[in-house]
């Protein structure tokens, strides 16, 4: 109680400024100190919960590692870091003169996209030899991986000790990299509107933009053989009129879809644009050479359905979530009843699906006609209508629970995927070219799960339970639906997937708000070149901005990526709100950027106007 007491008389000072007379501190004051008093016990208390965790998060940790020691596995990190102890560990010089004699040059690409781990790796093999090469070829401002485990610090370390190996052997003329300057994609006015967009602090702050420069005429890749259109390389889409950003996402989805028709010359007599690749004869624009460009899958969603409305051929590159898809549900369902032919809500259930193709309506009135469950009615000569689909559904059910029993596998998904008439059902549907990819690519996976295991049917239910529920990492390819069909399609894709890739015409169509996370995350960011997940939760207001501010940055990496796969025509929305979504990519760098390029560039850059419908 005394400190207390003595703590509030120093506080006094500061605290009295606040009050106009003695009488108001005399009664005021104690509650101040009491106050901040409070507070230091919360942060004290906040303290002692991260401890908490930090304790929890260690000892998860040694719990893994001893549970793979004893099992005998390892994950794909776990091959790196063995490596990198070995290289550190007693016998480390043995392994690296291995190594050395073994290989005498590296090449590292996309290098921006390494972590701690791996630059260790090669800086001991090679950086640290005298007779081996190492080449590292990267651009940190495409460092978009970092929730891969990707580290920009990673490359910047490189980049400084690369530079004191040069200084060390005495060649420190040579200590600064070599930039590939020469842009052989685009065409060179796209070249000219990349240079002005992305050029000062709007689009970069910390990483120094270089104007690249097109190539010799003579060693152009492809050129415009015909340009109906005429519009300039970089459009900017106004959706001014639109009072929010869900308006104008569904706007620009339209104005998509309206674009993509026109290109592709719907109703004229032709495509609109003609390309010639160097060497070879012109070809016309396809489907498949048009890309959308979205930063969340849900974005992708309402472009392709204003495609599908216009009726532009259109599918989702490299869509990830075949196990949780409608048609990995309905094969849930099925298998659910199958395995479980006492359970007559899973019986309802799979009369609904896709395969026995039942309404609800239908098996309302099967039920009404029958007077009891859909699992008792033998079938009934004579029955039309919903009893005479019921009782053959019933029938076809228990046909296929035949099949499972014997573990006929390959008979039994023949039957349900082929015999069962769905594929034609389906693929009279709006995507129904996606539907049956899945069915076809669901039972592929499964029968070779059921017969490589010699699962019964209730070992193939909980298989399928496992691949609904498990977490599957971003760009799993167990978790990809297959390409539907090589028929050409306009290809809606994330910017993830984009990076890579190059297409003639290239739409952005995502970016409207600023990404939010329902859950709890603690907060990374870089601190002396290391990585810091910070638990705490007072205290942080600095540790928030760092955060921000890599966010920004790889937010930033992440357009330019998106912005760059263009070759002949690029589209961006430009639209500005002051009050909703502040930090929404369009809505900040992005329109900041079209602005000065539509006033720097003049005619050089076309502005479309979209109205309402």
């Amino acid at each position: 109680r005394i400190a207390h007491r003595d703590a509030g008389r120093r506080r006094g000072k500061s605290l009295a400024g606040r009050y106009t007379s003695e009488a108001q501190w005399r009664r005021f004051a104690p509650v101040e100190v009491l106050l901040q008093e409070v507070q230091a016990l919360q942060f004290k208390l906040d303290a002692l919960t991260q401890q908490l965790a930090v304790k929890s998060v260690h000892g998860l940790r040694a719990d893994l590692e001893k549970y793979k020691a004893e099992q005998g596995l390892f994950s794909f990190d776990d091959m790196l870091e063995h490596v990198r102890l070995a290289l550190a560990g007693p016998t480390g010089a043995v392994l690296i003169a291995a190594l050395r004699a073994r290989y005498r040059y590296a090449i590292v690409d996309e290098f921006q996209d390494t972590d701690r781990v791996q630059w260790d790796i090669f800086e001991k093999v090679f950086l640290n030899g005298d007779e081996q090469r190492l080449f590292v070829v990267g651009d940190p401002k495409q460092a978009i991986y970092s929730f891969r485990g990707a580290d920009i610090e990673a490359y910047n370390l490189a980049k400084q000790r690369v530079r004191d190996v040069l200084l060390n052997y005495g060649e420190g003329k040579d200590c600064e990299p070599t930039r590939l300057e020469v842009n052989y994609r685009s065409r060179p006015e796209l070249i000219t509107a990349f240079n002005c967009l992305f050029k000062g602090e709007r689009w970069f702050k910390d990483e120094e933009y270089r104007p690249v420069k097109p190539p010799p005429d003579d060693q152009l890749r492809s050129r415009l053989a015909k340009d109906e259109p005429g519009r300039a390389p970089l459009t900017a889409v106004a959706l001014d009129e639109f009072r929010n950003a869900t308006q104008a996402r569904a706007a620009m989805a339209r104005f998509v879809a309206a674009e993509c028709a026109h290109l592709l010359g719907r109703s004229a007599k032709g495509p609109r644009l003609e390309m010639q690749q160097k060497g070879v004869t012109c070809e016309l624009l396809q489907e498949d050479d048009l890309a959308v460009l979205v930063q969340r899958r849900a974005e992708g969603e309402i472009v392709l359905a204003a495609l599908r409305l216009a009726g532009i051929p259109c599918s989702f590159y490299k869509k990830p979530g075949l196990w949780q898809s409608d048609e990995a549900l309905h094969f849930a369902t099925l298998l659910s009843a199958l395995a479980g032919p006492l359970d007559l809500s899973a019986l309802r259930k799979a009369l609904l699906t896709r395969f026995l193709g039942l309404s609800a309506g239908e098996l309302d009135r099967f039920e009404d006609s029958a007077g009891e469950a859909p699992a008792a009615p033998a079938a009934r000569k004579g029955a039309t209508g919903a009893p005479a689909r019921g009782n053959a559904a019933l029938e076809r059910l228990e046909a296929w629970r035949a099949l499972a029993a014997q573990r006929r596998w390959p008979a039994f998904f023949q039957a349900l995927v082929e015999k069962s008439g769905v594929l034609a059902r389906e693929i009279g549907q709006d995507d129904g070219d996606r539907r049956v990819a899945n069915l076809l690519h669901i039972a592929e996976a499964l029968q070779h799960e059921a017969s490589t295991d010699n699962l019964d049917v209730v070992g193939l239910r909980e298989r399928m339970r496992h691949f609904r529920e498990e977490r599957f990492e971003a760009g799993d390819e167990g978790n990809l639906q297959r390409i539907e069909t090589d028929r050409p399609k306009v290809q809606v894709m994330t910017i993830h997937a984009a990076k890579g890739l190059e297409f003639p015409v290239v739409f952005l169509a995502g970016g409207f708000t600023a990404k939010k996370s329902d859950t709890y995350e603690p907060l990374k960011y870089h601190e002396g070149g290391h990585l810091v997940h910070d638990l705490r939760t007072q205290g942080i207001k600095e540790a928030k901005k760092k955060q921000q501010l890599e966010r920004e940055a790889e937010e930033s990496n992440l357009y330019y990526v998106a912005l760059t796969r263009a070759m002949y025509k690029l589209y961006v929305p430009f639209f500005h709100l002051e009050k909703r979504n502040p930090e929404a990519p369009i809505t900040t760098f992005i329109y900041k950027a079209l602005a000065a390029a539509l006033e720097a560039l003049g005619d050089r850059v076309a502005l479309l106007e979209v109205r309402s419908p």
